[in-house]
């Protein structure tokens, strides 16, 4: 009667052990490998953006595909009080909708990052410059360049055609001079 009851106690106890291991496997427990979702570009409903600089939690945000660049702040937690307020309310348009892959940079006060981009690289900040700094580019004159300051802030360089600011034949003479952030 004891090696009956021995046998029974172990078949009790495989049998837990196979249902315990059936259930960890069936709720992914098992799977080493990580789960790789292909998304084409019809599903995307959203945006990825960048932020950095003078916000409190800087870093990349996926955000629903109608969303402005004040949501995208909010996002990160809104501005420290390092930022340059006066430079935001210039250079940054709250109300833009954001375009995937946008980066959205906020300087803190006392940065001169147009000025520093465009002595390290040699190209203009479409989102800082100034106006006679965009005037020294060719084909850009006074009315060029307050459009594309009143413009601001722009996510992308080709914004400037998309908007009808610049002709083809202006962009293709200065593209390679621009720069955003």
């Amino acid at each position: 009667m004891i090696d009956v009851r021995k046998w029974e106690i172990l078949l009790a106890v495989i049998g837990v052990t196979l249902v315990g291991a059936g259930v960890f496997w069936w709720k992914g427990g098992g799977n080493t490998q990580p789960e790789v979702e292909i998304i084409t570009e019809s599903e995307t409903t959203g945006v990825t953006v960048d932020v950095s600089g003078a916000v409190v939690k800087p870093g990349v945000y996926q955000l629903n595909a109608q969303s402005r660049v004040e949501e995208a702040l909010t996002a990160a937690g809104g501005l420290t009080s390092e930022a340059d307020l006066v430079w935001v309310d210039k250079n940054v348009n709250r109300s833009a909708k954001l375009v995937d892959g946008a980066k959205i940079y906020i300087p803190p006060a006392g940065e001169q990052s147009g000025l520093q981009i465009r002595m390290s690289q040699e190209q203009v900040n479409l989102n800082s410059a100034s106006q006679s700094q965009l005037e020294e580019l060719p084909g850009i004159g006074p009315v060029t360049a307050e459009k594309i300051i009143s413009g601001r802030p722009y996510m992308r360089p080709e914004e400037l055609i998309e908007r009808k600011i610049l002709t083809r034949k202006v962009w293709d003479q200065i593209q390679d001079k621009i720069s955003l952030w």
